[in-house]
This record gives structure tokens, C-alpha cells and sequence, in this order.
């Protein structure tokens, strides 16, 4: 008798949580792209991760040795980019885009307001000084980010 009436208590409550609709799920339109930063970059010689400054000219320091075969870049995206229209570029925001490789791609925080991509590429793709510009424009549409200084990242590099 106690197991028929737990069950029916169960049973009630199961149905009154639904009928007073204790499951609604609201989301709301993902965030606009509003920046984009390169934060890291590395190379498989030297492996050691290097901070990139957000501030212009967003050089990494002249003597930090690069070697290796692949160059490989942290990006931070602020809000949400069209992957379609992220270009890793040479010298500037209309530059040639270079061919690259995701080897990662993290959502910033439990409720997802960017994104870090972590990509590589060839170093004989790129000069013997490259700089390298990343560009994206918004998933909602919006502003493209050529042009526009805070929805591209730059990075001036030496090789060794």
C-alpha cells in the first residue's frame, strides 16, 4: 500500500511540475562578435607558449626565438564569429589568407560568450618577418571586422 501511494504522490508531482511549467527553456540570440585577439603564439621548436600584447603594436619581443616547422596562433573571439569568414592574413586586414590547420576550438565560460581557436600553419608559408592579421565578421550579421580595430588582431613575428 505505502509503495502504490508513494507512487501515485510521485506521479502527482511529475505532473503538476509540467502543468505549472517548471521546464521552460528560454535562450536568447548569441552574442555579436565584438573583438578579436591573437593571445598566443608558439612554434613546435620552441614550444613555450609566448603572450602577445593586446595593446598596438601587438609585437611579440624581437629576440623570442620561433623555429620549427609550424607557427601556431591562440585567438580569442569575443562574442560569436561566422567560422566561414575567419582568415588568418598576411600584413594586414585585406591581406593574402594563409592556409591553416584548427587544432582547437574552446567556448569561453559555462554559458558560451566566445570562443579560442588555436590554429596552425606553415612556416614556409609565411616571410621571414610576417605579420599576421586575423579577421571575422559576426554570426548574426552585422559589421564586418576589416577595418573595424576592435574585430581583428594583429601580430608582427620574427623567425629564427
Amino acid at each position: 500500500m505505502k509503495k502504490i501511494l508513494r507512487g501515485m504522490v510521485f506521479v502527482f508531482v511529475i505532473v503538476g511540475i509540467f502543468l505549472l511549467g517548471g521546464f521552460d527553456a528560454e535562450a536568447g540570440p548569441a552574442p555579436n562578435l565584438s573583438a578579436v585577439q591573437i593571445v598566443e603564439v608558439w612554434s613546435d621548436g620552441s614550444p613555450e607558449k609566448i603572450a602577445v600584447s593586446p595593446n598596438y603594436p601587438n609585437r611579440v619581443e624581437k629576440d623570442t626565438p620561433l623555429q620549427g616547422t609550424m607557427l601556431y596562433i591562440r585567438t580569442k573571439f569575443t562574442g560569436y564569429p561566422n567560422w566561414s569568414t575567419v582568415f588568418y592574413r598576411d600584413g594586414s586586414s585585406t591581406g593574402h589568407p594563409y592556409a591553416y590547420t584548427e587544432t582547437e576550438k574552446k567556448g569561453i565560460g559555462n554559458i558560451v560568450t566566445g570562443w579560442y581557436q588555436t590554429v596552425k600553419i606553415p612556416f614556409k608559408a609565411l616571410s621571414d618577418y610576417p605579420t599576421i592579421c586575423v579577421t571575422a565578421s559576426s554570426i548574426n550579421g552585422g559589421g564586418t571586422c576589416i577595418g573595424d580595430r576592435d574585430s581583428y588582431s594583429k601580430v608582427n613575428l620574427e623567425r629564427r
